[in-house]
């Protein structure tokens, strides 16, 4: 049974394949159509850290950090952002050391760079 549906194999047995939902997986680049750039400055970072992105083409953006089994942590951006160069300064000092992933999404692809978080 999927999706409340029996879903018998040749009228006998059950169908026992997987569930046919929609599956995402995050990989370092995904679709890059619109030549979107992302950069983490300083990296390693103890408390502030900076996040550069430029967008090929005006988008829809998210950016926001996952752990390293890719849970995600907190958002840091949820916009319309115009073509062109951005800038956002953030505080790291509330996450533990580590390793994490910084995660740009637009509507034509995603990035994501390796952040690392030091005391």
């Amino acid at each position: 049974m999927i999706d409340g549906e029996e879903r018998p194999y040749n009228g006998v047995k059950p169908d026992i394949g997987a569930d046919e939902a929609p599956f995402y997986v995050l990989t370092k680049e995904y679709g890059n159509n619109d030549q979107s750039i992302l950069s983490i400055v300083p990296n390693p970072v103890r408390d502030k850290v900076t996040i550069n992105y430029s967008l090929g083409t005006s988008s829809q953006v998210e950016i926001y950090l996952t752990d390293q089994q890719g849970n995600m942590l907190s958002f840091f951006e949820r916009n319309h952002a115009q073509k062109g160069s951005h800038m956002l300064r953030l505080d790291m000092e509330r996450f533990p050391s580590g390793i994490y992933q910084c995660v740009l999404k637009t509507e034509y692809g995603i990035q994501s760079k390796k952040l690392i978080k030091v005391d």
